[in-house]
């Protein structure tokens, strides 16, 4: 009896298991000594999202105050980790909607020094853009410190 109870167990596990969707990748992005965890805005591993549009609703959400925060120190430097999936589509990062890059990136990891720029009560929206087979918008509101 107990071994068909652990069968059963086993045979709904796998099954539970087998249902579950995989879940999108984070991209982190730091600061300083503080990071901020993001889930994408918007994602599809089929890339069928109009990452335009995403990008415009989620810098829209970012400059009101609906998307995680982190304080940015002008030329200071700003750190973006992406999930090695997301490097081999392809993704650029954009502050304010200007791009950073020209070229597409291909890293796990990128970095810039934050421009002095006066601080905005909307703050700035970083967004990271994957392109590719997998899209997808990852937003996160800069917020400007004085500084040190």
């Amino acid at each position: 009896m107990k071994r068909l109870a652990g069968a059963l167990l086993a045979v709904a596990a796998t099954v539970s298991l087998a249902s579950c969707e995989k879940p999108p990748p984070r991209v982190t992005v730091f600061s300083g000594t503080t990071s901020q965890w993001v889930a994408p805005t918007c994602f599809s591993w089929e890339g069928d999202i109009d990452a335009q549009q995403c990008l415009t609703q989620a810098a829209e959400r970012a400059t009101q105050g609906q998307t995680k925060r982190l304080n940015v120190i002008p030329e200071k430097v700003v750190g973006i980790s992406v999930d090695p999936s997301v490097a081999e589509s392809g993704w650029y990062p954009t502050v304010g909607g200007q791009r950073l890059t020209q070229d597409t990136l291909n890293e796990t990891y990128f970095r810039f020094s934050f421009p002095r720029v006066p601080a905005s009560p909307q703050g700035y929206p970083l967004a990271i853009v994957s392109e590719g087979e997998q899209k997808g918008v990852w937003v996160v509101r800069l917020d400007v410190q004085p500084g040190s």
